[in-house]
């Protein structure tokens, strides 16, 4: 029990030390992502917030504009590419940034 207890606050303790050093970064920075990038991983991140501000915008997506890519920004991207002729994937790409407008 002391070794599962244990562990529990080492978890916590290093998710939020991630959590403190994604926070500190500037939300309103350009839109800049390197040839064939794609963005599908968890986190905060300004693209993400700015994603999630388009999609609300068109009526794909309702929720916080935390810049967190999880479930309903995943699944709004998935409806807003189906929508508009995209590969039905839930990821942020070159080719949806220019669909929605932010390139």
């Amino acid at each position: 029990m002391k070794k599962l207890t244990l562990f529990g606050f080492m978890l916590i303790g290093m998710l939020g030390l991630g959590q403190s050093a994604s926070a500190s970064r500037q939300v309103d920075e350009p839109l800049t992502l390197p040839d064939g990038f794609t963005y599908e991983s968890h986190g905060r991140d300004p693209i993400v917030r700015k994603v999630q501000l388009a999609l609300e915008e068109d009526g794909y997506y309702v929720g916080d504009h935390s810049g967190q890519f999880g479930f309903e920004t995943r699944w709004a991207v998935r409806r807003y590419r189906r929508d508009h002729g995209l590969p039905i994937v839930g990821k942020i790409d070159e080719q949806f940034l220019r669909t929605i407008g932010l390139r």
